[in-house]
């Protein structure tokens, strides 16, 4: 009895509540190709620019707050060769 109900519980789509039963075969085709092309357009997150980079990590903006003095400050403690980016 044991084995039975662990079956079932391994098995996470019902008969009954699996949506794809339900849909014929031209319409899952046509959802699988749209699910496809969204996939094909996201937008990675990181699109690299160096001005951006710089302004972001250079020496200017270390240099323009107290925790970012304190930055270059550990870094040049250290004996970093380069301090910023």
């Amino acid at each position: 009895e044991q084995m039975e109900e662990e079956e079932e519980e391994e098995n996470p789509f019902n008969s009954f509540t699996d949506p794809r039963l339900f849909k014929k075969e031209g319409e899952l085709e046509e959802e699988e190709n749209r699910m496809e092309d969204i996939i094909q357009c996201i937008k990675r997150t990181y699109q690299p620019s160096n001005i951006k980079r710089r302004r972001t990590h250079g020496f200017l903006k270390r240099n323009s707050t107290k925790s970012g003095r304190n930055v270059l400050q550990r870094r040049r403690a250290k004996g970093r060769r380069y301090l910023t980016v």
